[in-house]
């Protein structure tokens, strides 16, 4: 029962094409900022070069109000929400870039 109402909110607020839109402003921001981007759909995954640079990184976006996950020795994922607005992907952007800067990257 569950899973026909998750379906028909995917297609009353169209979140499959709304995922991959915002999935691109992620993408284009972080292909040239980080090592290994790679996403399907808004399931996104990105390395750095050492694991301390990493952790700086998680531990700095969560300073910043961004929870990521430090996963495997040099990976972050995050996962935001499918009804993701552009104004959100904006900010979590804006706090990457930041984080990056603050961390050295």
């Amino acid at each position: 029962m569950r899973g026909s109402y998750v379906m028909r909110a995917y297609e009353q607020y169209n979140l499959l094409s709304n995922a991959m839109i915002q999935s691109d402003m992620f993408r284009s921001f972080f292909e040239t900022k980080v090592l290994n981007y790679r996403s399907a759909g808004l399931l996104i995954a990105f390395d750095f070069e050492t694991s301390t640079k990493r952790n700086e990184f998680v531990s700095l976006a969560y300073k910043n109000k961004l929870l990521c996950n430090p996963t495997g020795e040099l990976s972050v994922r995050l996962r935001p929400n499918m009804a993701i607005s552009s104004e959100e992907v904006a900010k979590a952007i804006d706090i990457c870039d930041l984080s990056l800067q603050q961390a050295g990257c």
